[in-house]
């Protein structure tokens, strides 16, 4: 059930006992566009990359907490809402050329299993709901500390939530690492897929099918 006064409460919690060397201590619900619609689907990537010196931050800086625990899809408006970029919502499993190739390996994943599903009532979130502080210029990786806490975090979402998933996708090892960690891949019968290099990102959706084939048919 989506109780989101509940979640709320959860990040409020992690808020206060957030990871060190975090840009925002709140962490953030999953984006789910019309709960009464979720496909049962939820994909995630591993965290959010925000700079201090870029638009996305100075927006969310501008946020009361609580705004930014529901920051995913938030239209108030964010930085990006503009005419090219008008279904973004700050997640990065769902914007920008990454999340078209997501949305694709989706559609094709629907289409060879004949599921009759919309990829836009999809839930999408990151594992790791943090951001650590860039030393220079280059984006940072979550730490131990933040995947730990992670781990926990998605313990308590998924104890409320209690989704009745269909499906469960990580986007790469961290991401895998965490979920596995909160024991929800093995519960839902999630599977990883990794992130296409550019030379290779045509093997996306061939990538998706195969590893959802092999969880249909218990063969992980």
């Amino acid at each position: 059930m989506w109780d989101e006064k509940k979640l709320l409460e959860i990040c409020e919690t992690y808020s206060e006992g957030a990871p060190k060397n975090v840009v925002f201590p709140e962490p953030y619900i999953p984006y789910v566009r019309d709960p009464e619609k979720w496909n049962k689907i939820l994909v995630l990537a591993e965290s959010q990359n925000i700079g201090i010196d870029d638009d996305y931050y100075k927006w969310l800086k501008k946020l009361k907490p609580t705004e930014r625990m529901k920051r995913l899809g938030w239209k108030n408006p964010p930085p990006y809402t503009c005419p090219d970029k008008s279904d973004w919502i700050g997640v990065g499993p769902w914007d920008g050329g990454l999340g078209e190739l997501v949305k694709s390996a989706l559609r094709a994943i629907f289409e060879k299993a004949n599921l009759k599903l919309k990829v836009e009532d999809v839930a999408v979130s990151n594992a790791v709901p943090w951001t650590k502080k860039r030393s220079g210029s280059r984006n940072e990786s979550s730490d131990k500390e933040m995947r730990c806490k992670a781990r926990n975090f998605w313990k308590e979402i998924f104890g409320v939530w209690n989704p009745d998933l269909r499906m469960i996708i990580v986007l790469g090892k961290k991401a895998e690492e965490v979920m596995n960690g909160a024991g929800i891949l093995q519960k839902y019968n999630g599977f990883e897929i990794r992130h296409p290099s550019r030379a290779k990102k045509i093997s996306y959706n061939s990538q998706a099918i195969e590893k959802y084939n092999k969880m249909k048919h218990g063969n992980q």
